[in-house]
């Protein structure tokens, strides 16, 4: 879809810009999955990088959909801004 927008004049005439250094996939797995495939994912002639993780407006977002990453970030501010008060 990307391509199409990118190819087709989509993106100049609505302003949109693609940069792909900046741009990452990642691909989620059933739990009942054994393996996924994953296919080449490119914006216009670059590949665009796979990630196991990726942080996008403070939320880290991962392929097991774990939020442990974003509650440890949260108890390390709340520990920074509040050092006296203790979580049981």
């Amino acid at each position: 879809m990307l391509d199409v927008c990118q190819r087709q004049a989509y993106a100049e005439s609505h302003e949109i810009i693609f940069n792909c250094s900046t741009t990452v996939c990642m691909t989620f797995k059933a739990k009942t999955a054994k393996s996924t495939v994953i296919s080449l994912l490119a914006l216009g002639v670059q590949r665009v990088k796979y990630v196991g993780h990726y942080k996008d407006l403070g939320i880290v977002r991962d392929i097991e959909l774990s939020d442990d990453k974003n509650i440890q970030t949260q108890l390390q501010c709340q520990n920074l801004i509040f050092p006296d008060v203790r979580t049981q």
